[in-house]
């Protein structure tokens, strides 16, 4: 049990510096498509990008800076595929909620 909990906790580790790369990017992404489109795309543009281009983008950030990194990952028994797709399930996972919770808010008509 503990061997899980610590493989869970270095995929967390990786999740929280790709996702601080991937709102970065995603805001970025986002307010340059406002400029282009119109303001009111500003947090559609940041939701599409932080679960596509942002996340793609962060990851290849995350490559150019701590390539060295990925060594560590791999001597606890972690690809870089494997630790690329556990983190884009996470994302859609964290996407899924977050709809399910804005379904269940009334909103104003």
């Amino acid at each position: 049990m503990k061997q899980y909990q610590g493989q869970l906790l270095i995929l967390l580790t990786y999740f929280k510096v790709i996702q601080g790369f991937n709102t970065l990017c995603s805001l970025f992404l986002a307010f340059a498509g406002s400029l282009l489109l119109g303001a009111d795309s500003f947090l559609k543009g940041f939701i599409t990008s932080f679960f596509t281009g942002g996340f793609f983008l962060a990851v290849f950030f995350y490559e150019l800076r701590y390539k060295k990194s990925y060594y560590f990952y791999y001597n606890k028994g972690f690809s870089k595929v494997k630790l690329i797709t556990a983190t884009y399930m996470a994302s859609l996972l964290l996407l899924i909620i977050l709809f399910c919770l804005y379904k269940l808010i009334p909103h104003a008509a």
